[in-house]
């Protein structure tokens, strides 16, 4: 029996993963102008292996601000 694919949402953080500093610094200029929700959706896909930009589009598309 094949394994199903989980969303993205519920993808694991791999161990140990961090936010680089070039991206803690794009998101805290970033986050001025956007919601806590689309800072902590963008935050979590980072953590997750995405790309900033990648993130970004992933939080805008759950309707976060």
């Amino acid at each position: 029996m094949a394994k199903k694919k989980l969303p993205d949402s519920f993808e694991p953080i791999k161990k140990g993963a961090k936010i680089g500093e070039e991206d803690k610094k794009k998101l805290e200029k970033h986050g001025k102008h956007h919601t806590k929700q689309h800072m902590a959706s963008m935050r979590m896909s980072i953590l997750k292996g995405s790309t900033f930009e990648e993130a970004h589009k992933k939080a805008k598309s759950k309707g976060y601000k």
